[in-house]
């Protein structure tokens, strides 16, 4: 992998959960709103890398730190900048949470500790296998998605945290590669041959307004538009085939229809977190393009919203999507692929349905 994909899907994912300025809703510091449920697994997930970076490195599986202090420095670095950024940034923009508990919601410092934790693991042991980075970061959005089910955070909160967590890696290994006169280098030692098709990445995807549409009481919603994020894979069993999958949450900015029958933008978004695993198919075109197909099936879960006075209580249920892409893989092993996807998954409520088309882009390291 070359040095600078990483830090381009950090920025990525900065800049990104920057510009989404409406999936955040209109709840005060205080307010009553209890979530139907709360897991914990979120506050030990962050820290599940580090202490399988610390336990590999302990029983003497080469790492690219061979020095114990040198490795301690690098970790210091990152997470002092890391930790300066997130509590800068969280006093600065004063954002309420989702449960109306505090104003300290953007961004998430437990996205960014596990994107943090899951880089570090990614630049000391991703060369032995992209299977070790692929673990590290598949806990590290684990940890972003149980932040947005808790209710701790809206979806820009989580994306703008994994972002600074990734970038303060980066920034703080071309610190210490300085400090140590080192010359910085690829973090994964496996090359793409062009006519493989395993892939492993970040994707986000913009989904058409209309895709959640319902009417309840004489009240008609609809979604205006909407964007999901995550981690996907698709790793090839034969030449063409194989097996894949998305972990990623959709935020969708909702409209509601007036007496006078046009649409006012609703406070609150109304958010989907979903795994979804399935058969996929890839086919070469020429050394570097490729194109590719999937359907995936999974579980998904809506944390409940109040769209200003039509209230949706946490719901789970079944669906799936399926879609095309095109990729394009460089001599460096990165792969980017533009797909697009019909989407059917089971609404917040009865009287919803749940069904659309997306187009999205991933990036990511083929091999």
């Amino acid at each position: 992998m070359p040095a600078y994909l990483m830090p381009a899907i950090g920025g990525g994912l900065v800049v990104a959960g920057s510009l989404l300025d409406f999936d955040h809703g209109g709840r005060v510091v205080g307010m009553e709103f209890t979530p139907s449920f709360s897991y914990k697994a979120d506050e030990v997930l962050r820290f599940v890398p580090a202490m399988a970076l610390v336990g590999m490195k302990a029983f003497g599986m080469e790492s690219r730190t061979e020095k114990w202090s040198e490795l301690i420095v690098r970790s210091a670095a990152s997470m002092a900048i890391m930790g300066l950024s997130v509590e800068s940034t969280k006093r600065l923009a004063g954002r309420v949470r989702p449960d109306g508990s505090d104003d300290r919601s953007f961004p998430s410092g437990h996205t960014a500790a596990a994107f943090l934790t899951a880089s570090l693991f990614a630049k000391e042991y991703g060369h032995l296998s992209p299977w070790y980075s692929v673990g590290a970061y598949g806990v590290a959005t684990s940890t972003a998605m149980l932040r947005r089910i808790n209710d701790k955070h809206w979806m820009s909160d989580v994306m703008v945290g994994a972002g600074i967590g990734i970038l303060s890696v980066e920034l703080g290994y071309a610190l210490v590669d300085i400090f140590y006169k080192k010359k910085g280098g690829e973090t994964l030692s496996f090359e793409a041959k062009g006519e493989e098709g395993s892939f492993a990445g970040i994707y986000t995807s913009y989904i058409f307004g209309g895709a959640l549409t319902g009417k309840n009481e004489g009240k008609h919603v609809r979604s205006r538009m909407g964007y999901s994020a995550g981690m996907e894979i698709s790793h090839l069993l034969t030449t063409n085939f194989g097996i894949g999958g998305r972990l990623g949450i959709t935020s969708s900015q909702m409209e509601m229809k007036e007496q006078t029958g046009d649409y006012r933008v609703c406070n609150e978004p109304l958010d989907h977190v979903h795994l979804a695993v399935g058969p996929c198919a890839t086919v070469a075109l020429g050394k570097r393009f490729s194109t590719g197909a999937h359907l995936y099936g999974g579980y998904g879960f809506y944390p409940q919203a109040d769209l200003d006075g039509v209230a949706t209580n946490a719901q789970k249920g079944w669906g799936y999507e399926g879609g095309i892409s095109i990729g394009y893989t460089t001599r460096k092993s990165v792969q980017i692929r533009l797909t697009g996807n019909y989407l059917s998954w089971e609404a917040p409520t009865p009287w919803m349905k749940n069904q659309g088309f997306s187009l999205g882009l991933s990036a990511g390291w083929g091999w």
